[in-house]
């Protein structure tokens, strides 16, 4: 008997402390209530260890802080000790540390400064990042309009450590006649529909020389051309249903610590009910996908064309894909890709497939938990994407390009 209630007392007491990680992504009443139940259920059956059970919760919220105060000083020093200035919100929670606007299109308050993931992001007048940039174009500028999502736009990056402003810098120092200007209208989330959008809306209105638009593989799974604002918006709801909401995520939201908990715990879920409930697509699904995948693109070059009318457009990726297959009949992206910008008269601003293996996965993203790149890799693209695009902006210039006049 003694070993049948020592084994039911290490159960219990392991789904007392397994319950917070197992469901910290779940709504917060009910995290309370799940591992409320099991620790109740504790003090009812473990008497002898009711002292425990009672300086459990205590102990619990002791290593939550301290948790989250070394994963803070491991990955922003000293200063990422402050709660305040460094959190690790998202456009859409309501922790976020950006005011929000009605008088900007992406909802941001233009001319702020924040802490985004630990790295200083600032808005401009048009609510992008970025410095302040006008619509009309200054004399002897070259002007390079960037679409993007989270990781272009530079996600827990500094302002001037982000791909492009790199890249400016670099094209600034050739000596040129004119200026090289980057604008960066990339934001976190976007899908290839809020990009098409904003180009359309507000890149366009840059009078731009070059347009660089974005592919990733979020971009295989997504309707390209709902084309519709993608903007922070303002937070309405009340506190409660900001708690109990997951799309708050009110954990993640809060901590760095939690935050990357949360990939990891749902990177161990989804891998168990794999495991547990394989469900292969059959094979006229997958083909359905490929058909609808390889019909948005194609729809997706047409539009962007459209777009964009005589300024050049080149698409750019972050990292190489070019060997996953894609579409139906399957074909490497890399040769899709190559055909559609021949076919559209577009440029592929080209990222080696071997250009990273110099680094480690864990030198590459910002933190556990969070993959977007850091600022090593950041620095690495940008040195990648600097022969091709100097090649075609002197080029241009030579022939008399689109750039503003003397």
């Amino acid at each position: 008997m003694t070993w049948r209630r020592l084994l039911f007392g290490f159960t219990v007491t392991g789904l007392v402390l397994g319950i917070p990680l197992w469901m910290g992504q779940y709504p917060l009443i009910y995290f309370g209530a799940g591992w409320g139940t099991v620790w109740l259920l504790a003090m009812l059956v473990l008497r002898p260890y009711r002292g425990l059970l009672i300086r459990l919760p205590l102990l619990l919220l002791v290593f939550g802080v301290l948790a989250e105060g070394l994963f803070r000083w491991r990955y922003f020093g000293v200063a990422g000790l402050s709660f305040d200035r460094y959190r690790p919100a998202g456009y859409a929670s309501p922790w976020s540390t950006f005011t929000y606007s009605e008088e900007t299109v992406t909802g941001m308050k233009p001319h702020q400064v924040v802490r985004f993931k630990g790295a200083r992001y600032t808005v401009n007048q048009h609510g992008f990042r970025g410095r302040d940039a006008d619509w009309e174009k200054p004399a002897n500028t070259y002007r390079v309009v960037v679409m993007g999502a989270s990781a272009p736009m530079g996600a827990g990056v500094h302002d001037e450590e982000v791909v492009f402003a790199r890249l400016e810098t670099k094209l600034n120092g050739l000596g040129w006649p004119v200026q090289v200007e980057f604008i960066n209208l990339s934001m976190g989330g976007a899908s290839m529909g809020h990009m098409a959008y904003h180009l359309n809306h507000s890149g366009m209105r840059y009078d731009p020389d070059l347009i660089l638009f974005f592919l990733d593989r979020v971009s295989f799974r997504t309707r390209l051309f709902e084309e519709v604002p993608l903007r922070v918006g303002g937070v309405d709801a009340s506190l409660f249903a900001r708690v109990n909401d997951p799309e708050f995520r009110f954990w993640a939201s809060r901590s760095f610590f939690f935050q990357a908990m949360e990939g990891h715990i749902r990177r161990t879920q989804r891998d168990l009910l794999r495991r547990l409930l394989p469900q292969p697509a059959r094979p006229k699904e997958r083909r359905a996908r490929g058909q609808f995948a390889r019909q948005n693109f194609d729809q997706g070059f047409d539009r962007i064309r459209e777009i964009a009318g005589d300024v050049p457009v080149a698409y750019y990726m972050f990292r190489p894909f070019g060997g996953t297959p894609f579409g139906d009949p399957p074909q490497r992206f890399e040769s899709y890709l190559q055909q559609q910008v021949d076919a559209h008269g577009l440029r592929l601003l080209p990222l080696p497939r071997e250009w990273d293996i110099p680094y480690q996965r864990t030198e590459t993203i910002l933190y556990p938990g969070d993959s977007h790149p850091n600022a090593r890799m950041h620095g690495a693209i940008a040195e990648a994407f600097f022969p091709s695009l100097a090649q075609w902006i002197k080029a241009d210039l030579a022939g008399g390009g689109r750039q503003g006049d003397d």
